[in-house]
């Protein structure tokens, strides 16, 4: 009798063995998170069981927001113009003035909009050029004339940047122009206007973090001298233009 019953226990530990398997056919592996299939046997068939993975959900990145920003910056402006003079109507000359150097400053507060965009509100100051003239009249008495014109302005810029920090940049606003004659004979006289204004820019920006930049740029501007009665002469002062080299700061945030 204990011989018959070891031999059915033999026979059945196989059977219980396929059934433990049947029960729970698949077994987590801790490593990959998987659930992996294990081959079983069913009347002589194989069976294979897909092995199913959980799906991996990939995060959207995050758009590029903007910031809004202020900046500061230093300029060296080199002015051309032209002096035009007419008394009782009749032209009595002109004067040419080439790359006359001013310095001037000008701050700016702008946003950038993340997609190469950037756009400012900036106000600033040209400089003011002067020069004086001594003219002998005759025997000991000379006249001193002392001439000045100096400008400031508001604007509004677009910027679009190009490649690793270069930009370029257009503008329009007004231009407040005064231009001053002071005479040690004939007395003193000036005038004040508001002309239209426009500029373009090339510049380059080199960031030291996220938040702040050095600003580099070159820029053309153009705006419109006064006309004034000059010691009983018509002076026209024409058309103005600045080459203009600039050094400032940014600050996002």
């Amino acid at each position: 009798m204990k011989k018959i019953s070891l031999l059915l226990m033999v026979a059945l530990i196989p059977g219980l063995a396929d059934a433990a398997k049947l029960s729970n056919p698949y077994r987590l592996n801790k490593k990959t998170n998987k659930s992996v299939a294990l081959t079983q046997k069913t009347d002589n068939k194989v069976v294979d069981i897909k092995t199913e993975e959980k799906p991996v959900v990939k995060k959207a990145k995050k758009s590029e927001k903007g910031k809004w920003y202020i900046g500061v910056h230093a300029d060296l402006s080199f002015l051309n113009w032209k002096n035009e003079y007419e008394e009782n109507g009749l032209d009595v000359g002109s004067d040419s003035f080439k790359f006359k150097s001013a310095f001037g400053a000008g701050i700016s507060f702008g946003y950038d909009f993340g997609n190469s965009w950037r756009s400012d509100i900036e106000l600033g100051y040209l400089g003011k050029y002067s020069e004086s003239e001594t003219e002998n009249i005759s025997g000991y008495l000379t006249e001193k004339t002392d001439f000045s014109l100096s400008t400031s302005y508001g604007l509004v810029n677009g910027y679009y940047d190009l490649y690793r920090g270069m930009y370029v940049g257009v503008g329009t606003g007004v231009a407040v122009v005064k231009v001053s004659v002071e005479s040690t004979i004939a007395g003193s006289t000036s005038k004040q206007i508001y002309s239209p204004m426009g500029d373009v820019a090339l510049g380059y920006r080199y960031k030291f973090n996220n938040n702040t930049s050095l600003d580099m740029r070159y820029r053309f501007m153009v705006y419109s001298g006064p006309k004034m009665k000059i010691f009983d002469v018509d002076t026209e002062i024409g058309l103005i233009t600045d080459n203009m080299i600039s050094l400032g700061i940014n600050y996002m945030f």
